[in-house]
């Protein structure tokens, strides 16, 4: 089915929750395995279309730094250039005895992806960390308050102050 998708340029973008770099992990909270998940993205990479990567960090479940660091250094050996979003957890349904995820540890994520070699590392759930930066010069260029689009600074999917590209559907 993926290669009808791809051939025929049905999707511009797409998003993929990796919610873990662990077997084990999948197996016991989703009932599969990581390995699909990986050859998935790898698919997906390999089209034409957009890919963005969301890893839900769980406290205790999927946030040691051993974790995340193997999971940025498998990104950025696929494409330093795929966004890689590591949202906050908050308690909820069968989870509800899970402490939230210290925001803190959202940005201890975020800078192991950036040493790891991931361009665009971000941090979401939280207070006013959700910019889009370029990976060229810091600079915002897109900003965001809260879920909604505050401004769009992009020049035809360039960083107005330096003239980098930026990944992903403008």
């Amino acid at each position: 089915m993926w290669k009808v998708v791809a051939k025929e340029k049905l999707l511009d973008a797409i998003r993929i929750d990796l919610k873990s770099f662990s077997d084990k992990f999948y197996r016991e909270y989703c009932g599969g395995r990581l390995e699909p998940v990986l050859e998935s993205i790898k698919r997906v990479h390999a089209g034409k279309a957009h890919l963005e990567l969301i890893t839900l960090v769980v406290p205790g479940r999927n946030d040691s730094p051993e974790e995340l660091r193997a999971l940025s250094e498998w990104v950025a050996k696929l494409d330093e250039n795929i966004p890689l979003h590591f949202i906050r957890f908050f308690p909820q349904y069968e989870a509800g005895n899970v402490a939230a995820t210290p925001e803190a540890k959202l940005l201890e994520a975020r800078e192991i992806a950036k040493e790891a070699g991931v361009k665009y590392a971000y941090v979401g759930n939280t207070s006013g960390e959700d910019n889009t930066v370029c990976a060229e010069c810091g600079a915002a260029v897109v900003r965001r308050q809260g879920l909604r689009l505050a401004e769009n600074l992009l020049k035809n999917g360039k960083c107005p102050s330096c003239g980098g590209s930026i990944p992903g559907v403008w």
